[in-house]
């Protein structure tokens, strides 16, 4: 069993150090975390979309996302619903437990390598002209961050099942495979469509994947600061 390493130090965070928070405000961080949680040593969840809604370049950085500031992100708050269903918790208690420990079991990332604003017409296009390398790269930047990696218990791959996101997803997949880490595909997490979704025959996650998302949010919940 490949041992736990040392958290990231408060230190490191703050001074930008090793590519962590705050790296660059002017670029997008290739992982996003809640305010401490990357100092910290309790299991993740990391949750890979399809790309960030922004105008930024995509950098190689863990950075912040922040659910207090934004209350409106469809893709975070689906993601917590979900959590917090089959973890059997109340709507937004999980948020709150957040919010008091300053950290979360949630973390993100994106399958593309490019930020793209919700107000772009025909994603696709974008989409099409990446090329496989692009995508390899950004994945080796996701994956790269190993003292980070070495805490996910389970990989959440949202919207990705459109033939636009083929290589992407096979390549995430093969690279969970080899850390044998769970990779579990899901409909794409929407501000619109959220709740029908995670009512739906779609959101049916079997025993085994419940039982470790529950086990990863008691870890959490039981976390000393």
């Amino acid at each position: 069993m490949k041992q736990r390493q040392q958290p990231i130090s408060e230190q490191s965070i703050h001074t930008g150090a090793s590519n962590v928070l705050n790296a660059s405000e002017e670029k997008h961080p290739v992982i996003s975390v809640y305010q401490k949680t990357a100092s910290m040593d309790f299991p993740i969840i990391l949750i890979i979309g399809r790309e960030p809604n922004s105008s930024k370049i995509i950098g190689d950085h863990i950075g912040g996302y922040d659910f207090q500031k934004y209350k409106n992100v469809g893709f975070w708050n689906s993601s917590y619903w979900l959590i917090e269903k089959y973890s059997s918790m109340e709507k937004n208690a999980l948020k709150r437990l957040c919010e008091e420990k300053k950290a979360s079991p949630i973390a993100y990332a994106d399958a593309l390598p490019v930020c793209i604003e919700s107000k772009v017409p025909d994603k696709n296009a974008r989409r099409m002209r990446i090329s496989l390398e692009d995508i390899k790269i950004h994945h080796d930047k996701i994956f790269s961050h190993e003292i980070f990696i070495d805490r996910i218990s389970l990989v959440f791959l949202s919207g990705l099942d459109y033939r636009v996101f083929d290589v992407a997803r096979i390549s995430l997949l093969r690279i969970c495979a080899e850390k044998k880490i769970p990779c579990i595909q899901l409909p794409f997490f929407s501000f619109i469509n959220s709740k029908k979704f995670i009512n739906s025959k779609k959101f049916i996650i079997d025993d085994s994947v419940q039982d470790l998302l529950r086990s990863t949010v008691i870890q959490f919940s039981n976390y000393n600061l």
